[in-house]
């Protein structure tokens, strides 16, 4: 039940940041040939001074990292004290965690792991001389993820 409500949690999120680059892009473009006669604006804002043409451009981006382990292990070489020589290993992945527990052979399942996860959050200032375009997001896209967010391999 907890993995659904994460998905669709996840999709909606994702689905809503879409819309709204889009909504945001559509509006900057409509601003942007009503006010400089452009189909879009310098990336970033020009401040010094606040006409054409400016000295600085300064733009501010929020960026979150997020990503997942699909499968976690780690491994020690030394076992429990009455077994030389075995190993111990660590997984952490989205499954069952089963254990032989009263020795009779058929391991008892104990519960369920998930994968670990991460998420960090920043924001980056920038402050540049003016160029054509200045600096910031040129292709229009706000929201970029990469290819395997969010079902890691």
């Amino acid at each position: 039940m907890n993995r659904t409500a994460n998905i669709v949690r996840d999709r909606a999120r994702s689905r809503a940041q879409s819309v709204l680059a889009n909504r945001t892009r559509e509006e900057v473009e409509r601003v942007a040939k009503k006010k400089l006669g452009a189909q879009v604006l310098p990336a970033g804002l020009p401040l010094a001074p606040p006409y054409l043409p400016w000295y600085l451009t300064v733009n501010i981006w929020w960026v979150t990292v997020e990503g997942t382990y699909a499968r976690f292990s780690v491994t020690a070489d030394h076992g429990p004290p009455g077994t030389p020589g075995a190993t111990v290993r660590y997984v952490r992945e989205d499954r069952a965690v089963h254990l032989d527990v009263d020795g009779d052979g058929s391991s008892e399942q104990l519960g369920h792991n998930t994968r670990i996860s991460f998420r960090a959050d920043t924001g980056v200032v920038v402050a540049v001389p003016p160029k054509p375009r200045g600096v910031g997001d040129k292709d229009g896209n706000a929201v970029e993820t990469s290819s395997g967010w969010p079902e890691p391999g």
